[in-house]
């Protein structure tokens, strides 16, 4: 397979190929696995509905049957009398008649409604049996079974009864085939007990074939269907076998019986074998003890599955062919453009550059073969760039070489001119020599000069450096003496103010003992006053006379204490002031004279201060002009030295221009032949120029 295209073609069909075949495969056994399951949890699902169903119109028979003993037993209100009585248990059962024949017409399925009771203390025909043929016609009483002439064990005929009554329990009876109207009945019976003692039953004979139709109504696949067993076994409703058969009985159901015996299997689906072909089945116990069984070949279950893996290999099939169509169209897509960009190559390869429109198209195109497109592109862009250049190179360079050639012999002529200048230069060189050594005498002196110059000046700043430290401290302590005078000051102008306003507490205490005067006047008045009032009430006054003129007697005490402490606070308001006075001249003293001095005496360092620094400043820059002055002369000095090195180097230098002029003269005749040479390869470089088509 030389071609892309049927590479392509053949990679795309293989992997198609592939992938269905294995996603075929795999989803045949999905398929095939999933079927089976959905195909059992049908069987299942449809059991567990049916059996819903059919639990339902059994749960609706038995609801109505309790709900009739209920009633009964509601109605008999005296138990005693109706064991004793025999007109109570007539009006009692006259009283239950209407109902019992409304509950029987309310159940669905009725053919039959009694309720009879213990013959032990009853008639053997008492109580009631109502009964109708179908179910279009209403029902009727007719006279009960006379129990006398059956005897208990007799369950064939009276079973009804005393197996509901022995089990304690509602009870669900077989079904059985009323002879009379010829159709099967199920019975459902309930006994009814007063404190432990039988008082009868209450019971409904249920149409049967009503039950049979939703079991024949059962369709699984194509022939599959539902049959309905008692507890032991026997058919209930089948559609090929005969109502009563007991499935024990046949060799061939041994195994299936074993099924239904087996309680864990019920609502699973399980296989046997019926007549050599297998069988799936699945069964479930109704609440009257009857099983309700679906069976459906094995073969119509694997027809769905063959069905659909028939499916699945048509779509593999198509599937494959649409990916051939597919993968012819994807290589024609591929292969198309491909084409076109190796045409392109090819005329690159010949050295065509020249711009071709479908390389333009290509390049427009957003997957590989846009960006293969893209490149080849560039590429002929950038060679065509590069012949370009080459051919600017290749025009220059022959400019180049007729200038070179042009050149070359004025470099001659120049080279005669120069040998003849460098001979009269080493003359001046010579004479240049010797002015430079008289220059460096000169030099030398002035060094030295400027060489003490800058050893006073360094003495002159180390001399300014120690004035301006001694003036920096002079005015740091005059100003810690200011600091020191200023918080005297300041501490002594508050106290002042303190003591002063503390005086003022004298002046109130002055305040107070005119107060206390007026008080003690105002209460030797009062005893004056109370004394005088004493003597008017004669001997019951005598008493408060006494108490009053005691109180003027420390009313006179009182002032005259008041006019000693008067005394006292006049000279210590006196001394206070004086010391106001002495306060107010120190405060003045030290803001006035002392702090003003310092000052003045601040002002004083600070001005030596300042005369310290320019003093400084001024040996300073004397020190540096005489460090530059060093400098510059010692850079002369080397320069007059490098002068004369060079003047000695250029003069040997001359002499060597001289000689290598001649070399020059030589070397340029050979540049000459190779400007020569460089024509020739110009003439060749422009030949593999025309080979491009650009």
């Amino acid at each position: 397979m030389k071609s892309l295209k049927t590479k392509i073609i053949a990679v795309v069909l293989l992997c198609c190929m592939s992938a269905v075949l294995i996603c075929g495969g795999l989803s045949i056994v999905e398929v095939s696995k999933t079927v089976t399951k959905d195909s059992q949890q049908i069987m299942v699902a449809t059991s567990d509905n049916k059996k819903i169903t059919m639990d339902q119109t059994l749960a609706m028979i038995a609801q109505s049957v309790d709900g009739f003993a209920s009633v009964c037993m509601e109605e008999l209100t005296d138990f005693d009398k109706f064991k004793t009585d025999a007109q109570y248990v007539t009006d009692y059962t006259e009283n239950i008649m209407p109902i019992a024949k409304q509950f029987a017409l309310n159940t669905s399925g009725a053919l039959t409604c009694y309720i009879r009771y213990n013959p032990e203390f009853t008639d053997p025909t008492s109580g009631i049996f109502l009964s109708r043929d179908d179910m279009d016609s209403d029902f009727d009483s007719i006279p009960p079974t006379d129990f006398s002439t059956y005897d208990p064990s007799d369950l064939e005929h009276v079973g009804w009864y005393y197996i509901p009554v022995n089990n304690g329990k509602p009870t669900w009876m077989d079904p059985y085939l009323n002879a009379n109207i010829n159709v099967y009945m199920i019975s459902y019976v309930v006994p009814l007990f007063i404190d432990g003692e039988s008082v009868g039953i209450v019971g409904m004979d249920i149409d049967f074939s009503m039950i049979q139709k939703q079991v024949e109504e059962i369709s699984l696949y194509d022939t599959g269907y539902g049959f309905l067993t008692s507890s032991s076994d026997t058919i209930l409703y089948h559609k090929d076998m005969e109502v009563g058969t007991n499935l024990s009985d046949n060799d061939e159901y041994k195994a299936f019986v074993g099924l239904l015996d087996d309680q864990d299997k019920s609502g699973t689906t399980n296989y046997y074998t019926y007549q050599g072909e297998i069988k799936c089945m699945v069964y479930e116990t109704l609440e009257n003890g009857m099983k309700l069984i679906l069976t459906v070949p094995k073969s119509e279950i694997k027809t769905t599955t063959m069905r659909m893996v028939r499916q699945i290999l048509v779509a593999e099939g198509l599937s494959i062919l649409l990916a051939l169509i597919v993968g012819i169209l994807i290589s024609v897509q591929i292969t198309r453009p491909l084409k076109e960009i190796t045409t392109i190559v090819f005329d690159t390869a010949n050295l065509n550059f020249s711009p071709n429109p479908k390389l333009k198209k290509l390049s427009k195109l957003k997957d590989e073969t846009g960006g293969i497109a893209r490149a080849v592109e560039q590429m002929q862009e950038q060679l065509r760039q590069m012949v370009g250049k080459i051919q600017n190179v290749d025009t220059n360079m022959d400019d180049s070489m007729k200038q070179l050639t042009t050149t070359t012999k004025a470099v001659v002529e120049m080279c005669d001119d120069n040998s003849a200048t460098t001979q009269e230069l080493a003359a001046t060189m010579e004479e240049t020599a010797a002015s430079t050594d008289t220059i460096y005498q000169s030099v030398a002196e002035i060094n030295e000069y400027a060489e003490e110059i800058s050893r006073l000046s360094i003495q002159g700043n180390d001399m300014s450096e120690n004035v301006h430290q001694r003036a920096v401290r002079m005015q740091e302590m005059t100003q810690e003496a200011t600091d020191r005078t200023r918080q005297m000051y300041e501490t002594v102008r508050r106290q002042s103010d303190e003591a002063l306003q503390q005086a003022k507490a004298v002046e109130k205490i002055k305040d107070m003992t005119n107060a206390i005067t007026e008080i003690s006047s105002q209460t030797n008045l009062l005893a004056l006053n109370a004394s005088i009032e004493a003597a008017r009430a004669g001997e019951a006054g005598k008493g408060f006379a006494v108490v009053a003129s005691e109180i003027g007697v420390l009313s006179n005490q009182t002032l005259e204490t008041v006019t000693s402490i008067d005394g006292i606070v006049k000279e210590v308001f006196e001394s206070v002031h004086n010391m106001g006075e002495c306060l107010e001249s120190s405060t003045d003293f030290l803001e006035k004279t002392v702090l003003t001095d310092y000052q003045e005496f601040k002002e004083v360092s600070e001005k030596y201060t300042d005369d310290a620094n320019l003093f400084r400043d001024s040996m300073g820059r004397i020190k540096e002009s005489v460090e530059v002055l060093t400098k510059n002369t010692e850079n002369v000095t080397q320069a007059i030295s490098g002068i004369n090195t060079a003047v000695n180097e250029a003069a040997n230098g001359i002499t060597d221009i001289a000689q290598k002029t001649s070399e020059m003269v030589e070397k340029v005749s050979v540049s000459s032949e190779n400007v020569d040479e460089n024509k020739a390869n110009l003439q060749q470089l422009d030949q593999v120029i025309r080979q491009f088509e650009l």
